[in-house]
C-alpha cells in the first residue's frame, strides 16, 4: 500500500482524493489529510509521497513532528507560491517537486483556460519506476471550479504512479 499524506485545505484534501480514485479505482493507495491538529499521529507512518498545498504557519509547532515525516518520504510536492520555509538535511533522498506560476517551479503553469492549463516541466523527472519525463510542454483539463494547483497535483502523482 502507498501511503499518500496531504497538507491542504478539507476541500482540495478531498477533491484530490476523490478524483483520483475515481480515475484509477485502485485499493493500492491511502491519502491522508495532514492537519496541525493530527501531525503528532502520523509520526511513525511511512509515506511515501507527502504533498504541500498550503501555508505551513500553523504547522510551525509541530516541526518536529513535522521533520520525522519528511525523513521517510520519497516525494515532497511543493506548491511554489506559496512561501514555506523547508529545511531538509542532505542526506535525505527525497525528490522534491515544486510546481506553481513561479517560474523557477519544477512544473510551471504557463496559461490557464475555460477548459485546460498548458504546464512547462521544467527539468527531467525520474519517476517511480525508474522512467523519465523529460521537460516540454503538456496540456491538461481544468475541472472549474476547483483551483489549478488541484490539477497540478493530480498531474503528478499520475505522473509518479501510472
Amino acid at each position: 500500500m502507498v501511503f499518500i499524506g496531504l497538507i491542504a485545505d478539507k476541500s482540495e484534501y478531498s477533491y484530490i482524493e476523490s478524483i483520483f480514485f475515481n480515475e484509477h479505482n485502485n485499493k493500492k493507495f491511502k491519502f491522508f489529510h495532514i492537519t496541525e491538529q493530527n501531525i503528532e499521529n502520523f509520526q511513525n507512518i511511512k509515506f511515501d509521497t507527502v504533498i504541500i498545498m498550503k501555508k505551513l504557519d500553523k504547522l510551525s509547532n509541530e516541526i518536529t513532528a513535522l521533520t520525522k515525516v519528511f525523513k521517510q518520504i520519497n516525494y515532497l510536492i511543493c506548491n511554489t507560491d506559496i512561501p514555506n520555509e523547508i529545511e531538509i538535511e542532505d542526506k535525505i533522498h527525497t525528490k522534491i517537486i515544486t510546481y506553481g506560476f513561479n517560474s523557477k517551479a519544477t512544473i510551471v503553469i504557463s496559461s490557464v483556460g475555460e477548459e485546460k492549463l498548458l504546464v512547462d516541466v521544467q527539468r527531467d523527472l525520474v519517476l517511480n519506476d525508474g522512467r523519465t519525463l523529460e521537460s516540454g510542454e503538456h496540456i491538461l483539463k481544468y475541472k472549474k471550479p476547483h483551483n489549478p494547483y488541484e490539477e497540478i497535483v493530480i498531474f503528478i502523482l499520475n505522473l509518479i504512479y501510472y
